[in-house]
């Protein structure tokens, strides 16, 4: 019945490509690939789970069914990979893992974006004093760690400091785990899902985000860039952005460097405030929707011009 219906459509409406996301949806679309189809990866899967078996201290039988659920993804991202002429991914790191899988694919690399109508600054919301945000879904593996980490092993480094520092975890269905930081640990508030995320960012210092699992782009970096505020993650934090995106988030490499870095930002307003202006700027220049719209474009322009050449 897709099959039908897509070369229904291509006659009436003159369609001369067409567009797949996620290789999951080769699950319904693999019969009606009559059009030159570009398959939108997005981030490697099969990375995500990678990582789960090599950095997380999983018991024996959820890294059973982690390797299980790698070696699917493995599979499904190869195939898909075989099938389609050209394909896209967020960034060069989720590009490399898919090339290992296939690497005679092409994967061509288009960033995230960022609303930037929406995600800008909110002047009428004040700035909580010492206030640090993480956000996202809390029931997302490499967010419940990253929550947990932060709270329990880096903020009793940053209170050495600043006592007043205050952690605000923002987020939809936050699990047990995360819901119990705010009953053990001063200064941490758990929120669960809010109706606007926006004036939760305004009013933080900053985002931390000591990212040790996951892959792909981290877009609450992104949204926290275009609301001029800084940014403190760690390696996996920043690998899927380009040099000038890396040059303003403030790195850290173990815990102890990572709570300086916050106490340094909490010490100095005006360097928040530079970081601030610099990211919304890059945001602008280098994230947004209409930049990878246009990068969409040149390569649905692309692949009908070979159509039409075959």
């Amino acid at each position: 019945r897709l099959r039908a219906r897509v070369t229904e459509m291509r006659a009436r409406l003159g369609l001369e490509v067409a567009y797949v996301f996620d290789p999951w949806a080769d699950v319904l679309f693999s019969d009606a690939l009559v059009l030159p189809t570009l398959l939108d990866v997005c981030d490697c899967r099969s990375l995500y789970y990678q990582r789960q078996l090599e950095r997380s201290d999983l018991p024996p039988w959820r890294r059973a069914r982690v390797h299980q659920l790698l070696r699917r993804f493995q599979s499904l991202e190869r195939y898909t990979l075989e099938r389609y002429p050209l394909a896209t991914a967020i960034s060069p790191l989720d590009r490399d893992a898919l090339l290992a899988l296939h690497p005679s694919s092409r994967v061509e690399v288009i960033a995230n974006g960022v609303d930037l109508e929406m995600f800008q600054p909110l002047p009428d919301v004040p700035e909580k004093p010492d206030n640090l945000i993480l956000f996202g879904n809390m029931d997302f593996l490499p967010n419940v760690d990253a929550a947990v980490h932060f709270a329990r092993r880096i903020l009793p480094k940053v209170r050495e400091r600043r006592m007043q520092a205050n952690f605000t975890i923002v987020g939809t269905r936050p699990v047990p785990e995360v819901r119990r930081l705010a009953e053990e640990i001063e200064g941490v508030e758990v929120t669960g899902g809010v109706p606007d995320l926006k004036p939760w960012i305004q009013r933080a210092t900053m985002l931390v985000a000591p990212m040790r699992l996951g892959a792909g782009m981290k877009n609450k970096v992104l949204e926290t860039l275009a609301m001029e505020k800084p940014v403190v993650t760690n390696s996996t934090g920043t690998e899927s952005f380009d040099g000038p995106v890396r040059a303003i988030l403030r790195v850290a490499h173990d815990d102890q460097e990572f709570a300086d870095l916050v106490g340094d930002l909490l010490d100095s307003p005006e360097e928040r405030r530079r970081i601030g202006a610099a990211g919304r700027a890059l945001m602008q220049q280098r994230h947004s929707w209409e930049a990878a719209a246009a990068r969409y474009e040149t390569l649905f322009e692309e692949l009908a011009a070979t159509a039409r050449t075959a």
